[in-house]
């Protein structure tokens, strides 16, 4: 029996993100750089601090393309799934799947900007799959062969169009750590917000207390790790190096900026003599 006549949440978040393509649009050439300077994940702003682009990245989009993507993954689950769960159960697998993609990302990835509401659609989609392929005859939620079957099949998808499409694409890669976070995510979700029977309710609710804690320990350490303590090559070592020295300059801190210059690592020793000369 569906719990919401007609799915609000799933369309006001259509709304705001098309409001921010709009604006995107609306700027015109500057539109992408414009969502890339305030919204995006960048792992370097995220690692300075500015740790709502983890959420504002969700949001945001760089080409029609992926956001039509995007959107009419989200429209067609979504209705869907917000009628199973309610609008404001819906609203948390969403934001939470988000998250968790973002932290994935920022986490494992070798990308240094991301964008894009995948993360949050794969946890809605993660959740979709439990419910359609994970029922038991008694009416709870088993993630079995099927369920498992059904989900290892879309990840290897997604990671051949990742790749298919970075090489026809070499400039634009896919956050396939976003998908995978805010998959597992929204299937662990969709275990812990699915309505069940009542002769079923109580018996299980030990374990969707267990499921729920799990989740957000692992979130909690996702953050942690990804945002204070993920180990960087030596490439972004050297990239971060570099953003630290710049923006000291910009801020007019000069005895600071001689302390980050000291400590450039650059593989051209030369460019490392030239941007202290323009110190």
């Amino acid at each position: 029996i569906a719990l919401v006549k007609w799915p609000w949440a799933t369309f006001a978040i259509f709304l705001v993100n098309a409001g921010v393509y709009g604006v995107q649009a609306a700027r015109g050439d500057k539109g992408e750089g414009w969502v890339m300077e305030h919204l995006a994940q960048d792992r370097m702003a995220v690692w300075e601090g500015q740790y709502w682009r983890l959420i504002t990245a969700v949001i945001a989009h760089t080409i029609f393309l992926h956001y039509a993507m995007n959107m009419a993954g989200h429209v067609l689950q979504g209705r869907v799934m917000e009628r199973i769960l309610g609008s404001w159960s819906f609203l948390c697998l969403y934001l939470i799947s988000g998250l968790a993609g973002s932290l994935f990302l920022q986490m494992v990835s070798d990308a240094g900007v991301g964008v894009g509401a995948s993360g949050a659609v794969y946890g809605v989609a993660g959740a979709l799959l439990l419910v359609a392929h994970g029922r038991t005859p008694r009416g709870d939620l088993f993630p079995g062969r099927k369920f498992l079957w059904v989900t290892f099949t879309i990840v290897a998808m997604d990671q051949v169009f990742a790749y298919a499409w970075e090489k026809a694409n070499p400039s634009m890669r896919i956050a396939n750590s976003a998908h995978l976070g805010g998959l597992l995510c929204g299937a662990v979700l969709g275990y812990v917000l699915t309505p069940r029977p009542p002769a079923v309710r109580m018996r299980i609710l030990r374990r969707r207390a267990i499921a729920a804690g799990g989740l957000a320990a692992g979130i909690v350490i996702a953050g942690i790790y990804g945002c204070f303590f993920t180990v960087h090559d030596k490439a972004w070592g050297r990239a971060a190096n570099l953003r630290a020295f710049k923006l000291r300059m910009n801020e007019n801190r000069f005895e600071a900026a001689v302390e980050a210059w000291r400590g450039l690592e650059l593989e051209d020793e030369k460019q490392k003599r030239e941007i202290g000369y323009g110190l």
